[in-house]
């Protein structure tokens, strides 16, 4: 995990859902050594 910090939140929900990096298995088939961003939740 990387020392990333908002300065302000984007959204009422302060959850990250996916960090950069997390599941290679996932991305393996992209050639990317995992997840290439971070997941926030965000209302629908």
């Amino acid at each position: 995990m990387s020392d990333f910090k908002f300065e302000v939140w984007p959204t009422e929900f302060r959850q990250i859902n996916q960090y950069f990096g997390q599941n290679p298995q996932n991305y393996a088939q992209f050639n990317l050594p995992g997840h290439d961003g971070l997941d926030i939740m965000a209302p629908t």
